[in-house]
Order: C-alpha cells, then sequence, then structure tokens
C-alpha cells in the first residue's frame, strides 16, 4: 500500500515523470519489491484515473475502457472469472475503510479509501457485464 500511495503522489500531475519512476523503482528495490509488482501497481494507478482517480472525473467523461477495467483489478483479459473474482476481492479487502481504520489511518486516508473501493467496485461490475456473470 506504501508504493501505492507514491504512485498516487506522482500521478497527481496526471504523469509520472522519468524521474519520479526511477525514485520508486529504487525505494522498491530498497524494499525488497519486485520490479513486475510495481508494474502492476504502476497499471492499477494509471487505470484509476478512468475510474475517477479520487473524484476527479466529471459526470460527462466518456466509460472507461474494458482493459482499463481489467487493470484496475490488476488482472488480464485472459484471467478466469475465479481469478477475476479473486482479484476483486483481495482488492477490496486490502482497501476497505473498515479494515484500514482498524489500523489507525487519518480520516483523510479513509475518504481515500472509500473511493478507491468505489472504483474498484466499478471496475469489477464492467468487466462482469462484458463477461455475463
Amino acid at each position: 500500500m506504501f508504493i501505492e500511495i507514491q504512485l498516487q503522489a506522482a500521478y497527481a500531475d496526471g504523469r509520472l515523470d522519468i524521474s519520479e519512476e526511477q525514485m520508486l523503482l529504487h525505494i522498491c528495490q530498497r524494499l525488497g519489491i519486485p520490479q513486475f509488482l510495481f508494474r502492476q501497481l504502476q497499471r492499477m494507478v494509471e487505470a484509476q484515473h478512468g475510474f475517477g482517480g479520487a473524484g476527479r472525473q466529471s459526470r460527462e467523461a466518456p466509460r472507461p475502457s474494458l482493459d482499463d477495467a481489467y487493470a484496475m483489478l490488476g488482472v488480464s483479459a485472459s484471467a478466469s472469472d475465479a481469478e477475476v473474482k479473486k482479484a476483486y476481492r483481495r482488492l477490496m479487502s486490502q482497501h476497505h475503510p473498515d479494515k484500514l481504520v482498524a489500523k489507525g489511518l487519518p480520516e483523510e486516508m479513509m475518504k481515500l479509501a472509500a473511493e478507491k473501493t468505489g472504483e474498484i467496485r466499478k471496475a469489477y461490475e464492467q468487466v462482469k457485464e462484458a463477461r455475463g456473470f
């Protein structure tokens, strides 16, 4: 979650500079976080911007693509229905405000967590609709 928060901050201006990316990769290396996991989180954060990005999307904005929905969930389009559901449940567990409040996080983090769970839910609903389940 730490790296995800750092990525959110780096994308605050809408893009990730090469210097920001290099710094985050260095932090991941020091923390023992594999690069593939960083790249997965990076794709999820980028996709999140298509699902509102912490409330920044206007009502007139087009619906995010199905590829964005899969990226938001951290799975590929070739993932099985069970894998999609597992990814959804894992993300909801990680970001649900009720679980985070027990960790003593500040109120602002609870608001962000509530927005994030809404975005995860939208992505999952879009994938479910496309797959017909």
